[in-house]
């Protein structure tokens, strides 16, 4: 099927692939003038969006009013098509006068054929491609546009900061807000393509960067809401493969704390190795108050039966890393914390696990 992912209008897309479905059955019916009608119709839609696309018009009402024959001509003069392509658009140009057969008898105009319905079909396949080039030239690619090829390619990382030049601020937010949170629930799942995942969250990384400060605050605040009202899947599922603590700075200033106690709240019961990438750099923002859960995640990694070595490797060096971040009034309290961890896991019989958390505060005093 040919693909509409330059047109930016969602509806319009939807359309014009609902009208290339239907075209397609008329075909294959022999509904020769139906076809053709739907035919001339979507190479109209083309034509005219791509026109009011353009940066210098921004649907100015005198494009909007052009006639088709006109259309061909302005978008033949922006070279959006080609001449024969142009000249091939005279077989769907009065595609209107299809519908009234009083108007086609009055203008002797010839009735649909095979033949005239195959040029009219194969003219869309044309400035689909066509039209699309000269979009990416004009305006860089489409959300869905970046998505597919972020999907389909291994190596599509390292053509990032190509494929998102240009790129309209409208199809980044589109990425950022719709396109990669869904493209990540559908390949969440895909256990042998952790390449896939990776590139999504890589994909959603650069987006962000590449937005102005306003827009990733408006896109920070969408895993804000989440959290408030969101089930653990969907939390779980943004939180490892998009949020990183550094964003706490462009979440709204009444959902930071929210945020940030959400992110502490996940390095504790059943912590993997994502949480612990999501929650790094959580260092500055942290205070006093956070200094009681902080400590706890700490022990209860230390102490926890299930994958004991990686759990107290990865909490145990990220817990080291974060406090070269920290204030100096946190680090103390987290230190009269783990005092009077130590001393209750040594009352408890625990001397090894106790000795874990005096080593893990003894680095931290001596990171060296």
């Amino acid at each position: 099927m040919t693909e509409f992912d330059y047109i930016e209008h969602g509806g319009l897309r939807a359309a014009l692939e609902s009208d290339y479905i239907e075209m397609q059955r008329c075909v294959e019916a022999e509904a020769w003038k139906s076809a053709q009608v739907l035919a001339g119709s979507i190479v109209e839609s083309l034509l005219m969006d791509f026109l009011v696309s353009r940066p210098s018009d921004g649907g100015k009402p005198a494009t909007l009013r052009l006639d088709f024959s006109d259309a061909i001509k302005e978008c033949l003069k922006e070279k959006a098509i080609t001449e024969r392509t142009a000249d091939l658009c005279a077989v769907v140009r009065s595609y209107r006068n299809l519908i009234h057969p009083a108007r086609l008898v009055r203008l002797g105009e010839a009735s649909p054929t095979k033949a005239s319905c195959g040029i009219a079909v194969g003219l869309i396949d044309l400035i689909t491609s066509e039209v699309g080039d000269s979009r990416r030239l004009a305006v860089g690619l489409t959300a869905e546009q970046v998505l597919a090829k972020v999907v389909a390619d291994t190596k599509s990382g390292s053509l990032m900061k190509h494929l998102l030049s240009g790129v309209r601020e409208s199809h980044l937010m589109r990425l950022a807000k719709v396109l990669l949170p869904e493209a990540l629930a559908e390949h969440e799942a895909e256990f042998d393509d952790i390449g896939r995942v990776g590139r999504l969250t890589a994909t959603f990384r650069a987006v962000l960067a590449a937005l102005p400060p306003a827009r990733q605050t408006e896109v920070a605040d969408e895993f804000a809401l989440l959290v408030r009202q969101g089930s653990e899947q969907e939390i779980d599922r943004y939180r490892r493969g998009f949020f990183r603590a550094p964003d706490l700075q462009t979440v709204s200033p009444q959902y930071r704390d929210m945020v940030k106690d959400h992110l502490l709240s996940a390095l504790g019961v059943g912590v993997q190795i994502a949480d612990i990438r999501a929650a790094t750099g959580i260092g500055r923002f942290l205070s006093t108050g956070d200094a009681a859960v902080w400590v706890n995640n700490l022990v209860r990694a230390t102490v926890s039966k299930s994958g004991v070595m990686p759990v107290r490797k990865w909490m145990h060096e990220f817990v080291v890393a974060e406090h070269g971040f920290v204030s100096p009034e946190f680090e103390q309290a987290a230190f009269d914390r783990m005092d009077k961890s130590i001393e209750r896991l040594e009352r408890n019989g625990d001397a090894v696990n106790a000795e874990l958390i005096r080593s893990t505060k003894l680095e931290i005093e001596i990171p060296f």
